[in-house]
């Protein structure tokens, strides 16, 4: 039989999990939330999964990926459940992509509600602009953007502590853009959020493990 671990998504929180995301976790052996969620303990004894349960709370990743791989290769199939879609900017998924290799594990990502979509949304890109739309992490963010190239961008994960990233934001105040923080709907709260980012302060202020930053050479002026 296969060992198979099975990389699963709540999307941005429990009432934006599929079908086909439940039905996997119906038949694994085992079950390693990587998040909480509330409504997560009625969710669990709906589908009577409490016996299948390892762990429910944020295990450092390299810690959880090593019980991971030792409990696939004792139960054949596990499931992985994260926000967000399973093996984008996932350190978990990393990890474990790393070694399955080595132990002759199938990955298998169940399909979820992603970011770039609600991003692009709630940010008014109904389509892809014209010059194109460029997407950064902070953490890893090695140098200044060229702001010749690289507007509109997507910043993810702003509250890093990178400096590139305030010369970033500095820069782009200074040539008269606009930065705004997209929030998408999530477990905090139940509506999407633009706010716009007029100063370093604002930025400082506001930042949170929730938003993405936003910076174009437009104002968003948003209907819906």
């Amino acid at each position: 039989m296969k060992r198979i671990i099975y990389f699963c998504s709540f999307g941005f929180k429990l009432d934006h999990i599929t079908l086909a995301t439940i039905d996997v976790l119906k038949k694994v052996k085992t079950i390693f939330f990587a998040v909480d969620d509330k409504g997560l303990n009625e969710f669990i004894k709906k589908y009577d999964l409490d016996k299948k349960v390892k762990k429910r709370e944020n295990t450092d990743h390299k810690i959880l990926s090593k019980e991971i791989i030792k409990e696939v290769l004792l139960k054949k199939e596990v499931a992985v459940v994260s926000y967000g879609y399973p093996s984008f900017i996932n350190g978990l998924w990393n990890l474990i992509y790393e070694k399955a290799l080595h132990y002759k594990l199938e990955l298998k990502v169940v399909h979820s509600v992603g970011s770039i979509n609600p991003l692009m949304h709630i940010s008014g890109f109904y389509e892809v602009p014209s010059d194109g739309l460029h997407i950064f992490n902070s953490p890893y963010l090695s140098s200044v953007i060229n702001f010749n190239k690289h507007i509109p961008c997507f910043i993810l994960n702003p509250h890093s502590k990178n400096p590139f990233l305030i010369e970033i934001v500095k820069n782009s105040l200074n040539r008269g853009l606009y930065l705004y923080f997209v929030e998408i709907e999530n477990s905090a709260q139940n509506y999407d959020l633009l706010t716009e980012i007029k100063t370093l302060d604002d930025f400082n202020k506001k930042v949170n493990l929730r938003n993405t930053l936003l910076i174009t050479n437009k104002k968003i002026n948003k209907i819906s």
